[in-house]
């Protein structure tokens, strides 16, 4: 229980960061660049993430891991991720 307590909180960092610092111009690696970044320095150790870092029409297609793609203005954002 305190493992998924922890995997939660950590994931609810990055979900955070990311709310508050995704704009236009940015790409989805750089938004799970920020997950990344406030994810493990909220955990204080290495772990895995993984999900959904897609936008535009990607969030109609499935989702999948970030790419290159950068985000134009009022593009809808899908973020489905995990933290082990």
């Amino acid at each position: 229980v305190d493992a998924l307590r922890i995997a939660i909180a950590t994931a609810e960092a990055g979900f955070r960061t990311v709310q508050r610092d995704l704009h236009a111009g940015m790409t989805e690696l750089d938004a799970y660049a920020l997950f990344h970044h406030a994810a493990l320095q909220h955990l204080g150790r290495p772990g895995v993430i993984y999900g959904d870092f897609a936008s535009g029409e990607r969030t109609c297609q499935g989702g999948g891991p970030a790419t290159a793609r950068t985000l134009n203005p009022g593009d809808p954002f899908l973020l489905d991720a995990s933290v082990v």
